[in-house]
């Protein structure tokens, strides 16, 4: 019965942030770069592995639009794969807006009727393992050829490291594999931006930061020079869209010094409110930030609306420069570009998300062959690797006489540039004997930019804080995150100050803290 209640309030969660989340993001999740041309591959140690998992013939699979989708061929994808595994795959595909909602009902049904494997955001990959519905893979995967292979990047083993999660017993287990790194946020600047300020310097302090705001704000006349989707993410790490306001604070419970702390009532949370709510009175940030989807940010900075744009590392970067020259919405956008920000001092490094999960769940009736044939496959260095990378052979992409070329998408008629793994974020590099170890559509499906923007965050960033649900935690969340996202919004905005917010936090959610804080500790 507890079980049953700790899953009706994380629904009643994931409703509603859902409600008043990103409206139109449809960022596909995407892995150390490489840059297409070395052979990076290491001779392999010997593997330690267990007997042979019995092969499933079927395996039944819910996941989001961050693999092929149908409208784009998705079936051809399904085939190819199947062919190469030798099983039978069955993909539930869900709208990727309604993705999160879709899993809290799929739940919500219970056990019986899950799928044998659905791909989880991270957040609520913790909360299901904790109420026990996610298979406990850390045995196969310390024994699995992949992790044994030599061919799983540093990050990738750290990665997986940080994936563990308690579950139902208590204690850290690993209930997902991934074949990306989550990869994070850094924080974009428009030349013509910088140029109209007279700013040939990126800032490399806070005070530097905000002086940078005020003459983009003089020299272009402009409305506001940040914004983002909402004053925090819907979904850990939170802060990653406004890193250089929030800084070392971190607005949910994590690990500090071995002990589970509020971070939202530490100092820094003060003193990060404080920040925003500056910068708010003084017209920096967006009066409308509350109210934008990514997509709403990427529309306005297409035309030219803000000049500073906290978002997605790597690919992201040539996107957002590609849009703006080619939409070309605004004087001067054919030629216009945007520079890659080293984080500033007190941010100290970018986060580095945990990166969603596929989880076998404990519906499945062979959790071991589907592990050994299907999640590690992922990562197998050669065949399934590259149609998880870039889709389907001849409909996706081609490869000949030496020439990789992708083709376009059917939904859109645009050239496509991955699938599920994206070469700059993909944690295990390809077999020596596998087209020499080379990622063949490293280069085509990423500019110069893009991995030169990668390599800034890669080279800048931290693990996210990891994440640990109890019952305490899965009964509380829902009401203390409405709290937190009231007491942010109205001490920005100059409704209240920062002591009449935490003083509000402490009165409505004080009880449940406390609460959580022992479960965790």
């Amino acid at each position: 019965m507890k079980k049953l209640v700790s899953l009706l309030l994380v629904l009643t969660l994931v409703f509603s942030l859902t409600a008043c989340g990103d409206k139109g993001n449809s960022d596909p999740t995407t892995a150390a770069p490489n840059d297409g041309n070395t052979d990076t591959t290491t001779a392999a140690p010997e593997a330690t592995t267990v007997a042979a998992a019995e092969k499933p013939a079927k395996i039944t699979i819910t996941c989001d639009g961050t693999v092929m989708t149908e409208d784009n061929a998705g079936t051809d994808f399904y085939k190819q794969l199947e062919e190469e595994l030798g099983i039978e795959l069955v993909f539930e595909r869900p709208d990727h807006a309604g993705y999160k909602d879709y899993c809290a009902t799929l739940f919500g049904a219970g056990s019986d009727n899950l799928p044998d494997v659905v791909l989880l955001s991270a957040d609520n990959y913790a909360t299901y393992a904790s109420l026990g519905y996610l298979w406990d893979m850390t045995e196969a995967w310390e024994n699995s050829e992949v992790k044994n292979s030599g061919r799983v990047s540093e990050m990738g083993l750290e990665l997986f490291e940080n994936s563990k999660v308690v579950g139902p017993d208590g204690e850290y287990h690993l209930y997902g594999f991934s074949a990306v790194q989550g990869n994070g946020c850094m924080t974009y600047v428009k030349q013509s931006w910088l140029d109209a300020a007279g700013i040939t310097t990126l800032p490399k302090t806070y005070a530097e930061y905000y002086d940078m705001l005020v003459k983009m704000k003089e020299a272009k006349k402009a409305e506001f020079v940040v914004t983002a989707n909402g004053l925090i993410g819907n979904e850990a790490p939170y802060i990653n869209y406004l890193p250089e306001f929030y800084q070392d604070a971190y607005p949910e419970f994590y690990q500090k010094d071995g002990v589970w702390v509020d971070g939202f009532t530490e100092d820094a949370m003060k003193a990060a409110m404080q920040r925003m709510a500056d910068a708010y009175a003084a017209g920096l940030l967006d009066t409308e930030i509350i109210n934008r989807s990514t997509k709403d940010c990427r529309t306005l900075f297409e035309e030219d609306k803000f000049g500073v744009f906290t978002y997605w590392a790597g690919k992201w970067c040539g996107n957002l420069i590609k849009n703006i020259q080619t939409l070309n919405k605004y004087p001067g956008a054919e030629t216009d570009t945007i520079v890659a920000m080293a984080p500033i001092a007190e941010v100290g490094q970018y986060l580095n998300r945990i990166a969603p999960q596929w989880c076998i769940t404990t519906n499945c009736k062979n959790p071991e062959g589907v592990f050994e044939y299907y999640l590690q496959k992922m990562l197998d260095g050669g065949r399934a690797q590259l149609l998880w990378e870039y889709g389907a052979e001849g409909t996706h992409w081609s490869y000949e006489n030496g020439t990789f070329e992708l083709k376009p998408l059917p939904s859109t008629g645009n050239t496509g540039s991955y699938n599920h793994i994206d070469g700059l974020l993909k944690l295990g590099e390809y077999r020596s004997d596998f087209n020499g170890g080379v990622d063949i559509g490293l280069l085509t499906a990423s500019t110069e930019t893009m991995v030169s923007a990668q390599e800034v965050f890669n080279a800048n960033s931290k693990m996210a804080p990891s994440i640990k649900k109890t019952d305490a935690v899965n009964e509380n969340a829902a009401t203390i995150w409405t709290v937190r996202k009231s007491v942010i919004a109205d001490v920005v905005m100059g409704k209240m100050t920062v002591e009449e917010g935490m003083a509000k936090y402490e009165s409505e959610c004080g009880a449940a803290v406390e609460e959580i804080l022992a479960s965790l500790n």
